[in-house]
């Protein structure tokens, strides 16, 4: 009996940094369309899987070194919901020392790839244009993080904007809900009769 081994066609990955000191207390990392076979991301090194906010793509999965409430998520938010509205995105990574993105550049030649297994990449160019773009992503990133992390409010880091304020306090307010009823109970400490 034959078997149906399902392969994936190799990728060119083009990683934009901007490297930084910024003031976030852990790692973070967004993959798009995780595969297991992301041989270049750290993600699977970083012990916690945090839940996705309810507006952020559900193609992605979020994987950090520190809880929900201690990551900046209202200021990546704008941010996540542009870079990963394109299919090519495939991770955003926010640490101390600066930002990464990883875009898919192009996927190989399928038909050269499925009969012969090599990864040809006919005319494979990266344009100005998306050099720019993805460098002004990463740039901005790191802005909104220097500008709107510089307070705590209850473990949730507050943008800088109003609008973003808002959504802020209900998402902390959420959490917080969902932190008590884990720990105590939604009886709120009272023996259960």
């Amino acid at each position: 009996m034959d078997q149906v081994v399902f392969r994936q066609v190799p990728s060119l990955w083009l990683t934009v940094s901007v490297r930084q000191s910024l003031p976030v207390a852990g790692t973070f990392d967004l993959l798009a369309r995780r595969a297991n076979v992301e041989f270049w991301s750290h993600a699977d090194a970083l012990p916690l899987c945090v839940p996705l906010p309810r507006d952020w793509p559900d193609h992605t999965s979020l994987k950090s070194d520190r809880e929900a409430s201690e990551l900046p998520l209202c200021i990546l938010g704008p941010h996540v919901r542009t870079l990963f509205s394109d299919p090519r995105s495939k991770e955003l990574v926010v640490m101390p020392r600066g930002v990464r993105i990883v875009y898919q550049v192009q996927a190989a030649d399928r038909s050269e790839y499925l009969v012969l297994r090599r990864a040809t990449f006919h005319g494979a160019q990266v344009s100005v244009a998306l050099l720019e773009s993805l460098l002004e992503r990463a740039t901005a990133v790191c802005a909104d993080l220097m500008q709107g992390s510089v307070h705590l409010h209850n473990g949730l880091a507050l943008a800088a904007r109003r609008a973003e304020r808002k959504d802020c306090d209900e998402a902390n307010t959420r959490c917080i809900r969902e932190e008590h009823d884990a720990a105590i109970g939604p009886s709120g400490g009272q023996p259960l009769e």
